[in-house]
């Protein structure tokens, strides 16, 4: 994804599994899922590895099952942006639209990576007034891989062609 990527943590919701996604937006919004795993004590110094690496805040559902993080990441250093319901239908709905777009800088890209792939297929959707959310207990299994790289997505830093190629001198 590049050196400046977004950064955002999703817990499932029985906290056995959590995914860290990152997100750049160039050419075209690219997405990847950067990190994911059992438990939930590898977290924070996971994302306080690819925070030191990638830059930026760490994207986290201040209401989530991952909130109980918040504390021990911050006493670890890691900068945090915590969102609220209206940031999180923002997100899924990004993606939504992204995955729909024809090619050009809103088309998600994605690496086919199969623990996104399983969280895609099992995704459900729920009602947060009259916009929807990914909704993690309607699924029938872990969608943290999803809802990281959804996160990210709505974070995601726009690059140019100067970025990826640096500063051009005539």
């Amino acid at each position: 994804l590049g050196s400046s990527a977004s950064l955002a943590l999703a817990v499932s919701m029985d906290r056995t599994r959590a995914s860290i996604g990152g997100a750049v937006q160039g050419d075209r919004l690219s997405v990847k899922v950067l990190r994911h795993g059992v438990g939930l004590n590898w977290i924070v110094a996971e994302a306080k590895a690819l925070q030191d690496a990638l830059g930026g805040e760490l994207v986290v559902d201040g209401k989530g099952p991952g909130a109980s993080l918040i504390d021990r990441l911050e006493d670890a250093g890691v900068r945090l942006k915590v969102v609220d319901a209206a940031f999180i239908c923002d997100a899924a709905e990004l993606l939504l639209d992204a995955t729909e777009a024809e090619p050009g800088p809103e088309r998600l890209e994605h690496f086919g990576q199969p623990e996104l792939e399983a969280a895609v297929a099992i995704a459900a959707w729920r009602s947060i007034g009259d916009r929807k959310a990914l909704g993690r207990r309607a699924s029938v299994g872990d969608i943290s891989p999803l809802e990281a790289v959804a996160l990210a997505a709505k974070e995601a830093p726009k690059t140019s062609v100067y970025d990826q190629r640096g500063v051009l001198s005539l």
